[in-house]
Formats: structure tokens, C-alpha cells, sequence
């Protein structure tokens, strides 16, 4: 087997290393816009309103989203396709692009205001008002995943969106029982990604994200509503990029 022991070359630094790498704040397209979202300062409450009358009105802003302007686009789709240690389905909660009737998680999106210049969404941003009554939330899946917790979602029971068990329980026992040391610890894996607004996003990525993109707007790429301004950046980042592009990149209003 080629690769253990064996260095990784890695084939995007020597670009970065020479200046030459490209971000989306590098892109500078006529007519650009620019959004910032407004998200919740709660970690799981019911939203009782929201008032973006004053952020209207200001300078340079083009439109403020919430979640009723954008109730004829489709939710989310989950990607995973798994089967629950019984055979039934996973659970899939609906997913939106903004909160509707309650936020889940600090900085769950409630609104999106698109202006001119970024400075001018985020001023009006911070004058869109959110009326959320808290509720009880935990921090630690695994304070989530136990009897009495908070219900995040009223269609998944404890929490739990799939148990899913692969391999051999018997024979993994069966080899620690026979090790000469077991070593237990515990690892909280914490990444997060969140999907925001595909409406207003010219994306960037692989087919997958546009057909995510296709989805949720209803318009399929070749009718040339949806297009790719960035083929391939050549900026570094990880996990998804339609999050990014939505919270700190370009929006189209309209």
C-alpha cells in the first residue's frame, strides 16, 4: 500500500506563497452587491418577530430577506441516505434558509440584508431587530442526545437524527478483550456548516452544490439564472462554500 510513511505533497501553497491566490473578495463584477446576515444571539428559542423596517430605509440597502420572503423556495436537502440500526429511514428534519419560527443555534440565520457595498449591509444588519423568546438549550450533543433534553426539532425524538451501527460489534470486542493495553478517551468533533440562502449567492464548487443551488430555487442552470462566476479560486479554505459566500460574499438581489 503506496502513501503510509510517505510525504503528502501538497499542490495549492506554492501558489498562495507567491501572492498569486484568489478570494471572493478579490472578485469586483458591474453591479455587484454584497449581503450580511443577521443571526441569532440564542442558541435555541421561538422567534417572535422581526423588525427590518429601519434597516430598510437605510442608505444603499437594496432588499432585507426573512424567511416569509422566501417561503416559495424549497428547504435544504440532506445528502445522506442512511438506514437507522432498525432499517427505517433517518430522521430529516426541515431545513430552511432562514428561521422562520425558531432559531436552533447561536448565529442561526433570521435575516438577510443586501446593499451596495458591505459596509452598508452590515450597518443595516445591525439595525434589523429580533424579537426571540429564549428557551432551555445545551451545549454538548452528547447533553442533547439524553433523556429531557431540549427538543431541537418536534419530528426527531431525543435528538437523535440516525443510530447507525457498521461492522462486527462481536469481533471489535472480542480484539479489545484480547489487547494487551485499551486506551479510552473521549473526542467531540465540533464543525458545523449551515446553509444559508441559495437565492442570492453566485456560487462556486462542484456540480453537487449547483444542483443544491437548482433545488432550493427552482430554476434550473441552463436557463442561465443560475451561473458560475468562479470556476476555481484559487484562495485555501475548508468545509462547505455556500455559507461563506452568503455570509461575508457577493449577493444578487431579485
Amino acid at each position: 500500500m503506496h502513501g503510509i510513511g510517505e510525504p503528502v505533497r501538497r499542490t495549492e501553497e506554492p501558489v498562495l506563497l507567491r501572492g498569486e491566490g484568489r478570494y471572493m473578495d478579490d472578485l469586483s463584477e458591474p453591479g455587484q452587491a454584497y449581503a450580511h446576515m443577521v443571526r441569532s444571539p440564542h442558541a435555541h428559542g421561538v422567534l417572535r418577530g422581526v423588525n427590518a423596517g429601519a434597516a430598510r430605509k437605510m442608505p444603499g440597502v437594496l432588499a432585507v430577506y426573512t424567511a416569509a420572503d422566501l417561503a416559495a423556495y424549497g428547504p435544504h436537502k440532506c445528502m445522506l441516505d442512511f438506514k437507522q440500526r432498525d432499517g427505517s429511514p433517518m430522521k430529516r428534519p426541515v431545513r430552511k434558509s432562514l428561521a422562520a419560527d425558531r432559531v436552533r443555534f447561536v448565529g442561526d440565520p433570521v435575516a438577510c440584508v443586501v446593499a451596495e457595498t458591505a459596509v452598508q449591509a452590515k450597518d443595516a444588519a445591525e439595525a434589523v431587530e429580533l424579537d426571540i423568546e429564549p428557551l432551555p438549550a445545551v451545549a454538548l450533543a452528547s447533553e442533547a442526545a439524553k433523556p429531557g433534553a431540549p427538543q431541537l426539532y418536534d419530528d426527531v425524538p431525543g435528538n437523535v437524527a440516525l443510530d447507525f451501527l457498521f461492522g462486527e460489534p462481536e469481533k471489535v470486542a472480542g480484539a479489545f478483550a484480547q489487547a494487551a493495553h485499551v486506551t479510552r478517551l473521549a473526542l467531540r468533533i465540533v464543525r458545523r456548516v449551515n446553509c444559508a440562502d441559495a437565492r442570492l449567492v453566485y456560487m462556486r464548487g462542484g456540480r453537487a452544490r449547483s444542483r443544491e443551488i437548482e433545488r432550493v430555487v427552482g430554476v434550473p442552470r441552463h436557463t442561465g439564472s443560475i451561473e458560475r462566476l468562479v470556476r476555481k479560486p484559487r484562495g485555501r479554505r475548508d468545509g462547505g462554500a455556500i455559507p461563506e459566500l452568503v455570509s461575508r460574499g457577493r449577493a444578487l438581489p431579485g
